[in-house]
């Protein structure tokens, strides 16, 4: 018997709220037009751990490790996971932005920027236009 389950406590539901917030915390930190820092860090957490709880109120259920190691890299392992699920579409928005300043510049438009606060700097106007629309695709 192991020395936890000494307690009488089901410890599934926990350990399964556990990594579904890191995997969303993986998510959140990079994922575009939430990762950013327009949105409170505060605000991200609490919707992430509130996703959580939604999560395992619905029957959710992981695996408890055995050992501290397994668990680890169980903790480990959802957080790249959630970070990767975010990296993809901030690669795919940052590849819309180059291709709108190469293409501003290729026109002729390229003195014309305009600041976006969303990736923290000037960009432009193609590119933003291309990254607006690009979002409002993804939201549907």
């Amino acid at each position: 018997m192991h020395p936890i389950d000494a307690i009488g406590i089901d410890w599934t539901p926990y350990w399964t709220w556990m990594l579904v917030s890191t995997r969303l915390a993986g998510l959140f930190t990079i994922l575009p037009g939430i990762g950013t820092n327009q949105i409170p860090a505060f605000a991200r957490a609490s919707t992430g751990l509130l996703i959580a709880v939604a999560l395992v109120a619905s029957g959710l259920e992981a695996h408890v490790p055995e050992s501290l190691i397994e668990g680890g890299l169980m903790v480990f392992t959802e957080f790249i996971l959630g970070f990767t699920l975010g990296f993809i579409p901030a690669m795919i928005i940052g590849a819309i932005t180059v291709a709108g300043q190469v293409t501003t510049g290729a026109i002729g438009l390229g003195q014309a920027n305009m600041i976006d606060l969303s990736l923290g700097g000037q960009v432009a106007i193609l590119a933003r236009i291309q990254s607006v629309h690009l979002n409002q695709i993804m939201k549907k």
